[in-house]
């Protein structure tokens, strides 16, 4: 019922326009609809009834609304629409498939509050296994800035505890099909080692047309005692059959079987149901639920029908949503599964890593995940002492081998490790996993955590990363995945954990953090927090006995090398559980209440991250590309140079992201500059990307064939296309987010390849006599017939794509001799009646001139789609090469009209000029 309204006609639909209920043209058009109500179109509640008559909201959202709050009304996908008889459960929908759920949400908000939510994550992920006709179906448990909850299907309409209050009684022959339907939950249960342990009415539902029954698992409330479902079973079937509640088993076993039997017998209940009821009750673990189900089938003593599951056709494409790698697909090609056999094993090392040279045609794609991984890793630990060389052969009786010996075991070891590789060319394939959809909705996020905690971080951060290394180190995914980056970043490691003091197997999770000092270099900051609380001793012990820091207590540090402060420990033991580590000052200063305080870029980023991701890693641009991080990031300098290459100027900010479920998931996010919009942001990345990772795919497979590789050259560009095909880019409430979900072990074996691909380096192409050939146009012509690909699906205006153009150009030659630019003559443009915002239509242009190009982008934008190509004289738009009146003698392309040439004297290119 629509409660009386406290709010005004103004106020509501303020309200309601808030909400987020309605999409904002729907709000447009229902807001206009019901003015022309015959009556109470001023009149709140009597919108509300409309709108509850029209089906357009629930009563429950109408309610809040009327009472004047916005909500919440979405939580992660789902939206309540209204509250279950059980005031715990709540109605939902997922907003992607409308498919119905149950939504149980965990009580309190304090992080102590939450404490014991683990346990019931590990409880619904169990659960989650499971999919029973007799089980309610545990789909997710969700955790959002503000709320956890799990997200079940629907029970239905109303448990048996409603139906059956105390006195009522059923039936034998109904008590009994009841009871063998819960049953067959449980022994599902039990078959997969889990239990109810809160059994009762109130549990089950039951369908009395169909002859089903639904037991709901208690996924949220704290089982402190849990009940043995056998003992659950036989009390249950007494309180159906008897009307009463059962007695305690201590009670039952003192009364004997004899006396409980008599005593049931008098409601014509049969000696056989009374003996199993009696025997179940006070049942050891010994009497499992298989027993009970052949006991029961004895008694009923007829055939019975398996239930069926009955599923609504939602159901299908919600779980398709929830789990997208488990619609399989294959590949044309058969890719190798590059995971050595035991986890102890190591990649095949040879002395190319010495030397080794990444090649600037490799470009995003051995950029993003070697990126995100090793950049981010390599924040860690800026300012430690130059790192040594990195170990170059793993095997004991190799360490001390001369480097001749020392090359020969290890092309021995590359050889047997292609043999094993070509063996699995033959008998593995390598499955692309997608759901069925319109292949531009983004994908569904594998976590919903809280943002990024930078509470303990000192104030100016320029680079955050955050790792879950007890996440990483507890799956063999994320264990491949930092192996196969390679010795680089196992060195790293090791210098991250000798500053840090502990094994990184030790650690819960670190938040990493990047900060400006007077020598124009990074100091890197460290929070640390434990995965078991360790003693104050034992932590001195693993730094070195450090000296207290005057005036900080629990700070300790050293006169010229790193300082620490304990941030959390156990009250009552005093046991260490978190800590920072880093420079005297930036230590000192956390330890004093001075932490960061976030703005610009970095804020809405880290606004926007996981804190469940088992990677992260956030940046403002700037922050690569300045004195910092070019001193930071010298040795990978031509990844930086690939970057700078993908990256639009109107890119701002990064976010990138990893984590490990199942399959393996990748997340971007872009944050941009306020005079573009987020929809072209994302069709400009992708693009970008696009066009980068069929450029890395061709460069690969253009590489030489050596022996030691060749397997893993032969199938990565197959690898490189399924990302390609994978990788996703839309915007939402203004964030441009790109994310691909590859199949199990996908991005270790990227990662793997990425390494293998960077140590053998193609060779350079030569000119007859040995001149090494200029890839750099010197002049303006010469840069206009480059040839290059444009393939545009939903190109954005034309001011936006001609920047575009030109910005990708001039970040592909960062040597040219001149500065290339392209300009609008926005004043010629007006004078016939054309508009900068002219959007073109579809472009794909493919291996084409520079100057072909343009002129293919004139041709699409003209406002006359009919002409028959750039020498119709109405096609009004067209470009000339002029030079600029402020630079004497430098020369760029202006996009101006037909008739604002011929009155200027501009000289059109031939394309343009009209034929006789």
């Amino acid at each position: 019922m629509i409660q009386t309204p406290k709010i005004g006609i103004e106020q509501f639909w303020e309200t309601l326009g808030g909400s987020g209920l309605l999409p904002s043209l729907d709000f447009d058009r229902i807001k206009k609809q019901a003015s022309t109500l015959q009556s109470g179109s001023e009149d709140p509640e009597a919108i509300a009834k409309w709108l509850v008559k029209e089906k357009i909201l629930t009563p429950l959202q109408l309610q809040v609304v009327l009472a004047g709050h916005i909500g919440p009304f979405d939580f992660g996908r789902y939206r309540l629409v209204s509250r279950s008889d059980d005031a715990s459960i709540w109605k939902a929908v997922d907003r992607k498939t409308g498919h119905p759920v149950w939504l149980h949400f965990f009580p309190g908000t304090t992080r102590d509050d939450l404490s014991p939510w683990n346990e019931v994550e590990l409880r619904a992920d169990g659960f989650a296994t499971l999919d029973h006709p007799n089980l309610v179906r545990v789909y997710e448990s969700i955790v959002t800035r503000t709320h956890r909850f799990v997200a079940t299907a629907v029970g239905g309409k109303e448990a048996l505890a409603n139906k059956m209050p105390l006195k009522r009684r059923l039936t034998e022959d109904q008590g009994l099909s009841i009871v063998r339907e819960v049953a067959v939950a449980v022994n599902e249960l039990q078959s997969h080692g889990l239990q109810h342990g809160s059994l009762n009415l109130e549990h089950v539902y039951t369908n009395a047309k169909q002859g089903t029954s639904r037991v709901l698992l208690p996924v949220v409330s704290q089982l402190s005692d849990p009940v043995p479902d056998i003992n659950s079973l036989g009390r249950m079937l007494f309180r159906l059959l008897s009307g009463r509640e059962a007695p305690t088993s201590e009670k039952l076993i003192k009364a004997g079987v004899k006396k409980f039997t008599d005593t049931l017998s008098k409601r014509n209940i049969s000696p056989q149901s009374c003996e199993l009821i009696f025997e179940s009750i006070a049942a050891d673990d010994s009497f499992s639920a298989k027993t009970f189900l052949d006991r029961i089938d004895t008694i009923i003593a007829k055939d019975i029908e398996p239930q069926a599951k009955q599923a609504l056709p939602s159901e299908a494409a919600f779980l398709a949503a929830l789990t997208p790698w488990e619609t399989e697909r294959k590949l044309e090609e058969a890719v190798p599964e590059l995971t050595p056999a035991k986890i102890g094993e190591s990649l095949p090392t040879t002395e190319y890593r010495k030397t080794r040279r990444i090649p600037v045609g490799v470009s995003i794609g051995l950029t993003l995940f070697g990126f995100a991984m090793l950049l981010g890793l390599g924040a860690m630990v800026a300012n430690l002492k130059k790192l040594p060389p990195p170990r170059t052969i793993a095997e004991g009786d190799v360490k001390n081998a001369d480097p001749v010996e020392a090359r020969r075991i290890a092309a021995e070891a590359a050889e047997t490790k292609r043999k094993q590789l070509a063996e699995l060319l033959a008998t593995q394939s390598y499955v692309q996993e997608i759901i069925p959809d319109n292949q531009q909705t983004i994908w569904e996020s594998p976590t919903t955590g809280f943002p990024i905690d930078i509470s303990s971080l000192p104030p100016s951060p320029r680079i955050i990363a955050a790792v879950n290394w007890k996440s990483i180190y507890d799956s063999e995914a994320g264990v491949l995945s930092i192996r196969a980056l390679g010795p680089r970043t196992d060195s790293l490691l090791r210098n991250l954990e000798t500053r840090i003091g502990f094994e990184l197997a030790q650690l819960d999770s670190t938040v990493i953090s990047l900060h400006s000092n007077l020598a124009f270099e990074y100091d890197s900051f460290v929070a640390v927090t434990l995965s078991e609380p360790d003693s104050l001793e034992s932590c001195l012990e693993k730094w070195n006995q450090p000296d207290p820091i005057p005036g900080i207590e629990n700070g300790f540090g050293t006169p010229t090398g790193n300082s620490w402060w304990v941030s959390k420990t156990v009250p009552e033991t005093g046991e260490v559980i978190s800590f920072v580590v880093g420079t005297s000052e930036l230590v000192q200063q956390v330890a004093r209440g001075e932490t960061a305080s976030l703005t610009g870029t970095l804020r809405d980023l880290v606004a926007g991250s996981d804190s469940n991701r088992d990677v992260s890693l956030i940046l403002p641009v700037i922050s690569l590309f300045n004195t910092e991080g070019q001193k930071l990031f010298y040795d990978q300098r031509k990844w930086m140079n690939e970057l700078r290459l993908v990256l639009p100027q109107s890119v701002v900010g990064l976010s990138v992201s990893l984590h490990h479920d199942g399959a393996d998931y990748l997340e971007i996010r872009a944050d941009h500059t306020a005079d573009l919009k987020s929809g072209e942001a994302a069709t400009l990345m992708q693009e970008r990307i696009k066009d980068k990772l069929e450029q890395t795919g061709l460069a690969i497979q253009q590489r030489q064939a050596l022996p030691y590789w060749e397997p893993v050259r032969a199938r990565f560009g197959a690898m490189i296309r399924d990302l390609s095909q994978q990788l996703r880019w839309n915007s939402e409430f203004g964030e441009v987010i790109g994310n691909a979900w590859l199949p199990p072990g996908a991005l270790h074996n990227l990662f793997a390849g990425t390494e293998l691909a960077m140590t053998f380096e193609p060779a350079k192409a030569e000119l007859a006599g040995g001149a090494t050939k200029s890839a750099t146009p010197q002049t303006l012509t010469e840069l206009l017939a480059t040839r290059r690909d444009l393939k545009i699906a939903n190109p954005p205006d034309l001011n936006v794509l001609l920047r575009n153009i030109k910005e990708e150009i001039s970040d592909q030659y960062l040597n040219l001799p001149f500065e290339f630019n392209i300009r609008i003559a926005g004043t010629d443009l007006q004078k016939d009646g054309i508009t900068q915002n002219q959007r073109p239509g579809a472009l794909e242009i493919t291996d084409q001139s520079v100057s072909e190009i343009l002129t293919n982008v004139m041709v699409s934008a003209n406002p006359n789609r009919e002409i028959s190509g750039p020498s119709d004289p109405k096609c009004k738009l067209v470009w000339v090469i002029t030079e600029d009146e402020n630079s004497p003698g430098e020369k760029f392309v202006l996009v101006t009209t037909r008739a604002a040439a011929a009155e200027k004297g501009y000289a059109l290119p031939d394309a343009f000029k009209v034929k006789p």
